[in-house]
C-alpha cells in the first residue's frame, strides 16, 4: 500500500468517526425513554423518544462560549477549504508530497465537530434551529471531503478528472459554514421564513388549480381530452364539482397559515427586544422560555402546510368507511390537525401577559385575533363543504 492511500485510508475512518458523532447529536433534548432505551433491543416501541425543548439562554447577543464555538467553525472549515487547493494540485502530480496535508484535514474537521459539540450542549442555551443548522453545516462540509479523498484513494487514474469539481464542491461547503445562522435570533427567524415562503409557495400552487374552475362534466372518470381543451388550459388537475369548494376553504386555512407565520415572527421580535432591554436575569429566561415555546408551536404549524399541501392535489380524498361519519376522512384530520395547531399558536400569542410582564404590541395581538377567527370559520367550510360533497 503506498504512503498516500494508507493517509488516506486512516484520515476517512477518522472522518467516519466524526461524522458518526455529529449524527448521534440531536436537535432538541429529546432521548431515548423507556425499555428501549437499551441498544439492544429492536422493538419498534424502542424508535419513540421522549422529547424535550432545548432550554435558550440568549436571543440577540451571543454568549462568549457560543461565540467562540462560531468562530471555531469557521476557523475549521476554512482549514480544509485552504487545505483542500493544496490537496488537489500535489495529488495529481504525487499524491505521497500530500500525505501532510491529511493531518489539515484532520485538524480543520476536528475543530469543525468540536464546535458543532460545544453548541449543542444544552449548557450554550442553544435551541433546536441553532444547533440543527451548525449541525448540517458540519455534515456538509464532511461528506464533500470524504468525498474528494475517496476521489483520490478510489481512482487509479493519473489526471483525477472530478478531483476539481469535487474541490469546488467542498468550497462550496465549507462557504455555508460561514453562512450558518449565529445564534438564536438568526436561526428562529430563518426557519419562520422559511414556512412563510412554503406557505406562500403552497398557497399559490392550490390557487391556480382553483382558477382553472370545475374540472369538465365527463372527464371526471379520466376521459380522453380533446385537443381544444388542451389548448384552452383544460387538464385533469381539476377539482370536481364536489371537489372544489373543500379545496377553497382547505386553501384558505394554508393562507391562514402564511398569516400566522408573520405574526410569529412580529411577536418574537416584540418580546426578544425585552430580552434584550432587561437586566433581570429570571425575567429573561421567563421571556426566552415564551419565545421557545412560540417556536415549537409555530415549527407544528410550518410542518402541517406541507402535509396538508400533499393532501390537496385532486383528486381529493372524500371517501370514507361505509357506515362511518362522513367528516371522518383522511383530508378532514389533516385539516382539523393544521385548525388546532393554528389555534395553539394564537393562543400562545394572545395569553401572553400570564406572566404578568410579557408585552405585546397592539398591532400584533389584534392581527392574532383576526387570524384565530378567520382559522375557525375556514375550518367550518370545510366540514360543511365535505359534508355537502357526499350529498352530490
Amino acid at each position: 500500500m503506498s504512503l498516500a492511500k494508507k493517509a488516506n485510508t486512516e484520515t476517512l475512518n477518522k472522518l467516519s468517526a466524526l461524522a458518526t458523532l455529529l449524527s448521534s447529536l440531536r436537535d432538541d433534548n429529546s432521548k431515548k425513554s423507556g425499555p428501549g432505551s437499551d441498544a439492544t433491543t429492536t422493538t419498534s416501541e424502542n424508535d419513540e423518544t421522549e422529547t424535550r425543548q432545548c432550554h435558550l439562554s440568549h436571543w440577540r447577543t451571543l454568549p462568549d462560549d457560543v461565540a467562540t464555538a462560531y468562530q471555531m467553525m469557521q476557523d475549521g472549515a476554512q482549514l480544509i477549504k485552504a487545505s483542500s487547493t493544496k490537496y488537489t494540485l500535489v495529488g495529481k502530480i504525487n499524491p505521497d508530497d500530500g500525505v501532510a496535508i491529511n493531518n489539515d484535514f484532520e485538524k480543520g474537521a476536528e475543530t469543525l465537530t468540536t464546535a458543532i459539540l460545544i453548541l449543542h450542549d444544552p449548557v450554550t442555551g442553544c435551541g433546536s434551529s441553532t444547533r440543527h443548522y451548525a449541525r448540517e453545516a458540519g455534515h456538509g462540509v464532511l461528506n464533500a471531503l470524504v468525498a474528494l479523498i475517496n476521489d483520490f484513494l478510489n481512482d487509479e487514474s493519473a489526471d483525477h478528472e472530478t478531483a476539481t469539481v469535487k474541490t469546488g464542491a467542498l468550497w462550496e461547503m465549507c462557504d455555508i459554514v460561514g453562512k450558518v445562522p449565529k445564534g438564536n435570533r438568526n436561526a428562529i427567524r430563518r426557519d419562520l421564513f422559511l414556512w412563510v415562503g412554503e406557505c406562500q409557495e403552497t398557497f399559490e400552487e392550490f390557487k391556480a388549480l382553483l382558477d382553472l374552475g370545475v374540472l369538465a362534466v365527463g372527464n371526471e372518470s379520466g376521459g380522453d381530452f380533446a385537443w381544444d381543451d388542451f389548448c384552452a388550459g383544460v387538464t385533469e388537475d381539476q377539482y370536481t364539482e364536489k371537489e372544489i369548494e373543500v379545496a377553497k376553504a382547505s386553501v384558505a386555512l394554508v393562507k391562514c397559515s402564511r398569516g400566522t407565520m408573520n405574526v410569529v415572527l412580529k411577536a418574537c421580535e416584540c418580546v426578544g427586544a425585552q430580552v434584550s432591554s432587561s437586566d433581570d436575569n429570571d425575567k429573561k429566561q421567563v421571556l426566552l422560555n415564551w419565545i421557545n415555546e412560540l417556536f415549537e408551536r409555530a415549527k407544528r404549524v410550518g410542518d402541517g402546510v406541507t402535509d396538508l399541501g400533499v393532501m390537496l392535489y385532486p383528486p381529493l380524498a372524500l371517501d370514507v368507511t361505509e357506515g362511518c361519519d362522513p367528516l371522518s376522512n383522511e383530508l378532514l384530520a389533516q385539516v382539523t390537525l393544521q385548525k388546532d395547531s393554528l389555534l395553539n399558536v394564537h393562543q400562545h400569542i394572545l395569553d401572553h401577559d400570564d406572566a404578568g410582564f410579557i408585552e405585546m404590541s397592539e398591532d400584533v395581538t389584534e392581527m392574532c385575533g383576526k387570524l384565530r377567527c378567520a382559522t375557525q370559520k375556514r375550518f367550518h367550510e370545510v366540514m360543511a363543504a365535505i359534508s355537502k360533497a357526499h350529498t352530490i
